[in-house]
């Protein structure tokens, strides 16, 4: 299911999925799907350059897994 969900939000920025998604969603529904992007983010720390945005996507995902994977334990602790 982790592999599903990675291979998904790296998935979102390819233009291949863009243009699937252009024939009938609306803009802004495509700029939100480009922009949980994993690719997206990347590309400027590929190039050296860390930008605040790229780091709080990143720590923000990062924060709402773990979060997730802990209500998961305790759900499965509690049966």
């Amino acid at each position: 299911m982790a592999a599903v969900v990675c291979f998904l939000f790296l998935m979102s920025g390819v233009e291949l999925v863009q243009s699937f998604f252009s024939g009938w969603a609306p803009v802004f529904l495509l700029e939100a799907i480009e922009s949980m992007s994993f690719l997206t983010h990347f590309q400027g720390i590929i190039r050296g350059v860390i930008d605040l945005r790229d780091v709080i996507f990143f720590g923000s995902v990062i924060g709402v897994f773990l979060y997730a994977n802990a209500a998961v334990v305790d759900l499965m602790k509690g049966s």
